[in-house]
C-alpha cells in the first residue's frame, strides 16, 4: 500500500512543471520498507540504513555521514515543523546536525568536528555537539550555525544561538527534537523542554545572503541530517522523522466511501486490509492490532467535522474497534487486546491522538461492555483505561457482536463531541481537540487544525472479525450554530457534616464558553469567606454549617440559552445524632446504638472504620451543643 502510494506521489512529481512549488510532508515512524518512503532518501558518506533505523556514523573513526530527502525540495521560507527521535550509542563523538541547504543532494561536509555538515554551502545547521574542545561552547550543546552563502563552520564564531543540554545525550537512549520555523524565528526544542533555543533570523537574509536563492524557487531548500566521528566514536542513529512545510494546502478531509471495492485511498497497517469490499481491521485471529488511515489528506479537524460509518462484528466479541483522530502519522498503530489498535497495553500507543472505542470485552474494572468511550491522552501516546476516557455510554440495549451491520455518527464543534450508535442511544461530552489536558493534539504551530483520520481495532486471546463496511466524512460541519448546555454531570446531593469542607460539581455539553451560577435558599452566592466558586462549575463551602441547609440551585448558561437544577441540601451535626431537633442523652444511646452495631453512620470522623476514634469525635461535638 505505501509503495503505491509513493508512485502516486512519484507520477505527480514527474508530471509537474520544473518550477512547480517545492513541497516535503512526509512522515518516518521508523526507517523500515514499512515505516515510511525510505527509496525518497538519499544517503552519502557513512550514512545507511541498518535494523529500521537511520545511522548516520558507525562507531568507527574518521567517518561522515548526511542523508537527504530527495523527493522534493521542501518548502521552507514560509515555515516548517520537523520533528525527529535520535540515539547516540557506544561512544560520544562527535555530534550531528539537523541541516537545511541549497547546494545539492549530493551534498557532505568534513569529519570530526565539522559534523558532516562543515564545508556545505549556502546551509543553515541545527547542531547537536557532543564533542568540545576548551575553546569551544560547552558540550554536549545545540547551535544555530550558518555562514549564509558560504561554506558552513562549525566555529562558535558562525553561531546564531547556543544553548547548553545539560544532560548527557550520548547515553544510547532516545531523545525527541522538535524544530519550527516561521519567518523571522526558528525554534528548537528538545525532550519536551529539558533543552529549548528560540534564535530570531530569516532564512532569506542570513549575514546577508538568501541561501533559499533569489532568482529560483523562492521557498525551497533541500532537508536533512549530517554527522561525523573523529579519533573518538560513536553510532549516530536517527530512529524517526517527519516534516511538514508551508507547501501543503488547507487540509480537507471529505470523503464518501458506500463501499470499499476502491481501497487505494487507504494505508494498511499490521492486520489491516481490504477485503470483499471491506476494510478489514482483524481477522478472526488472536493477539492482532490492524489500523487504516485515509491518505488523500488529512482531514480539517479543528472547527468542526462530521462523520458517518458502518461496521460489523463477526465470529467472535473482541476486542472492539475506534474511529481514530491522529497527528503521529498514516504509519501509527498501537497495541492490540485492550489496546484496541490506537492504545498501549504494554507498549507504545499512538501519539496526539482521540479515539473514539467501540470496546466489545471488558473487565471487572473497567466501564460495562459493549461500550462507546472517547479516550486521548493529549500529546501522550493514548491509553484504553477509563481513567483517560473524556466520556462514555454503556450500550445495554446493543449487541454489537451479533454479526448484524451498525452505524455510527460523531459530530465535533470545538468544545462538544456527540456519538450516536445505531441511531437509538446518544450521549455528549465536552471535548476541544486544542485543549486536551493542556495539550494541543492538532499542533499550535503550523497546520493548526488538520490530522489524520481512521479505523483501528485489536483483538487478544478472544477474537472476532472487525469490518467497516460503510464512511463518509464532513470536515465543514459547525453543528448548525450555537448548542444550548444540557447537564452531563450534577452536584453530589448526599449529606454534608458540619464544621467539613462541602464541594459541588457541575458540568455540561453545549457550545462553550459557559457561565455559572449558584444560589442556596433562593439567594445567589459570591465569593468570599467560606464561599469560594461561586461563579465556576465547582463551588466550594469551607466549613459548612447547620444554617445552609436548604434548597441549593445552579445553573449553567452561554450565549443561546442556559438550564438549571437543584437539589434539598442537608448538613448533619454531629451531636444530634438522632435528628429530632434536640441535644441530649437520646443522641448518646442512638449513637452507642450504631457504634456497637459496627453501622457506618458511627464512623462520624469519616476515616473508615468505626471505633474509638468515633466516640471521641462524637462526644467533642455533643458537649459543644451538637456542631462544630
Amino acid at each position: 500500500m505505501m509503495n503505491r502510494f509513493l508512485a502516486a506521489c512519484l507520477l505527480c512529481a514527474a508530471a509537474a512543471p520544473a518550477m512547480a512549488q517545492c513541497s516535503a510532508n512526509f512522515s518516518y515512524t521508523d526507517f523500515s520498507p514499512l515505516g515510511g518512503p525510505i527509496s525518497d532518501l538519499r544517503l552519502n558518506g557513512s550514512a545507511a540504513l541498518q535494523d529500521g533505523v537511520l545511522r548516520l556514523t558507525p562507531n568507527a573513526v574518521g567517518q561522515s555521514g548526511a542523508a537527504w530527502y530527495q523527493l522534493s525540495r521542501a518548502a521552507v521560507g514560509n515555515g516548517f515543523d520537523v520533528r525527529f527521535r535520535f540515539r547516540i550509542a557506544d561512544g560520544s563523538a562527535d555530534g550531528f546536525a539537523f541541516v537545511i541547504q541549497n547546494e545539492s543532494t549530493a551534498a557532505l561536509g568534513g569529519t570530526g568536528s565539522d559534523l558532516g555538515y562543515g564545508g556545505i554551502t549556502r546551509s543553515l545547521a541545527v547542531e547537536f555537539d557532543t564533542f568540545g574542545f576548551s575553546d569551544e561552547f560547552g558540550t554536549p550543546h545545540i547551535s544555530i550555525q550558518t555562514r549564509g552563502n558560504g561554506a558552513n563552520e562549525t566555529s562558535d564564531s558562525s553561531s546564531l544561538g547556543h544553548v547548553l543540554i545539560g544532560t548527557d545525550i550520548a547515553d544510547g537512549v532516545p531523545h525527541d527534537v522538535q524544530v519550527s520555523y516561521q519567518p523571522g524565528l526558528l525554534t528548537v526544542v528538545m525532550d519536551n523542554g529539558t533543552a529549548a533555543l528560540s534564535v530570531p533570523l530569516d532564512l532569506h537574509t542570513l549575514n546577508g545572503d538568501d541561501i533559499l536563492f533569489d532568482d529560483g524557487p523562492g521557498e525551497c531548500a533541500w532537508i536533512g541530517f549530517t554527522a561525523a566521528t573523529g579519533g573518538a566514536t560513536a553510532n549516530q542513529e536517527i530512529l524517526s522523522w517527519s516534516c511538514e512545510d508551508e507547501s501543503q494546502p488547507e487540509c480537507s478531509g471529505a470523503a464518501n466511501f458506500p463501499d470499499f471495492s476502491d481501497s487505494s485511498h487507504f494505508n494498511f497497517v499490521g492486520a489491516a486490509h481490504p477485503t470483499e469490499n471491506v476494510l478489514r481491521l482483524t481477522d478472526a485471529e488472536s493477539g492482532q492490532a490492524g489500523a487504516a488511515w485515509y491518505i488523500d489528506s488529512m482531514a480539517s479537524l479543528g472547527d468542526g467535522f462530521a462523520t458517518d460509518f458502518t461496521f460489523r462484528i463477526t465470529e467472535g466479541c473482541a476486542d472492539g474497534l475506534a474511529f481514530v483522530i491522529q497527528k503521529e502519522s498514516v504509519g501509527a498503530i498501537g497495541d492490540g487486546g485492550s489496546g484496541l489498535g490506537y492504545a498501549s497495553n504494554g507498549g507504545a500507543g499512538i501519539s496526539r491522538c482521540l479515539a473514539v472505542e467501540f470496546d466489545t470485552f471488558g473487565f471487572s474494572d473497567e466501564f460495562g461492555t459493549p461500550h462507546v468511550s472517547v479516550q486521548s491522552a493529549g500529546n501522550a501516546p493514548n491509553e484504553y483505561s477509563d481513567s483517560y476516557s473524556l466520556g462514555h455510554l454503556v450500550l445495554s440495549s446493543i449487541d454489537l457482536c451479533d454479526g448484524e451491520p451498525h452505524t455510527a455518527r460523531i459530530e465535533y464543534i470545538p468544545g462538544l463531541m456527540r456519538i450516536t450508535v445505531d441511531g437509538l442511544l446518544s450521549f455528549d461530552t465536552p471535548v476541544d481537540l486544542h485543549d486536551i489536558l493542556g495539550d494541543d493534539i492538532l499542533f499550535q504551530e503550523v497546520f493548526s487544525q488538520c490530522g489524520y483520520v481512521g479505523f483501528t481495532a485489536g483483538t487478544g486471546g478472544a477474537v472476532a472479525k472487525q469490518d467497516i463496511l460503510s464512511w463518509s466524512m464532513d470536515d465543514t460541519f459547525t453543528g448548525g450554530g450555537c448548542v444550548p448546555p444540557a447537564f452531563i454531570e450534577f452536584p453530589d446531593s448526599s449529606v454534608r457534616i458540619s464544621g467539613q469542607r462541602a464541594e459541588f460539581t457541575m458540568n455540561a455539553s453545549g457550545s462553550g464558553p459557559f457561565t455559572y451560577s449558584w444560589s442556596l435558599n433562593s439567594f445567589p452566592l459570591e465569593d468570599g469567606g467560606r464561599i469560594s466558586g461561586a461563579h465556576t462549575n465547582t463551588l466550594v463551602i469551607d466549613p459548612i454549617l447547620p444554617s445552609e441547609s436548604g434548597q441549593l440551585d445552579f445553573t449553567i448558561g452561554n450565549v443561546c440559552g442556559s438550564t438549571s437544577s437543584g437539589f434539598e441540601l442537608f448538613v448533619s451535626c454531629y451531636g444530634d445524632f438522632n435528628q429530632d431537633g434536640g441535644i441530649d442523652g437520646s443522641d448518646v444511646d442512638a449513637f452507642f446504638a450504631a457504634w456497637e452495631a459496627g453501622d457506618a453512620s458511627a464512623d462520624v470522623n469519616l476515616d473508615g472504620g468505626v471505633d474509638g476514634g468515633d466516640v471521641a469525635t462524637f462526644f467533642a461535638a455533643w458537649e459543644a451543643g451538637g456542631c462544630f
